[in-house]
């Protein structure tokens, strides 16, 4: 899994690029990866992370059934962005080159809540502890 986004100076000096109100960059991008990542293939058996800054982070998650090296970093170049799962040796892309910068990403969540519709905040809390773990699990 390699999320690598561009982020201006106006993102770290706002509310998203401080770790104090936006969680850090694994609350902030990462998690809704590490959220997909369990809702395909379970709950994990070991986390590991590698590297940790206010920008990127690295690791590994290892489950019954997958390893899944991850990078979450806000400190790509604006021309080699990407939000890339591997699986089986298979690129699953979910942005494309030209519009990452300008995705709303968020919309469709946003509308889902007014409606009522979307996850428990049980169902919410098994990747927020995930995130939590993989903070923790940094020396």
């Amino acid at each position: 899994m390699d999320i690598s986004v561009y982020r201006d100076e106006k993102y770290y000096q706002s509310w998203k690029g401080q770790k104090e109100r936006s969680g850090g960059v694994l609350f902030n991008l990462g998690i809704h990866y590490f959220d997909l990542l369990l809702y395909l293939f379970g709950q994990p058996r070991k986390i590991q992370t590698d590297f940790l800054d206010d920008q990127t982070g690295t690791g590994v998650i290892e489950g019954d059934n997958f390893i899944c090296r991850w990078k979450v970093s806000t400190g790509e170049r604006r021309d080699n962005q990407k939000r890339l799962f591997k699986i089986n040796g298979v690129d699953y892309n979910f942005s494309s080159q030209d519009n990452l910068s300008y995705e709303n990403l968020h919309r469709n969540v946003y509308q889902d809540l007014v409606k009522n519709v979307g996850i428990t905040p049980k169902e919410a809390s098994v990747s927020i502890k995930l995130v939590e773990d993989l903070y923790s699990s940094y020396k």
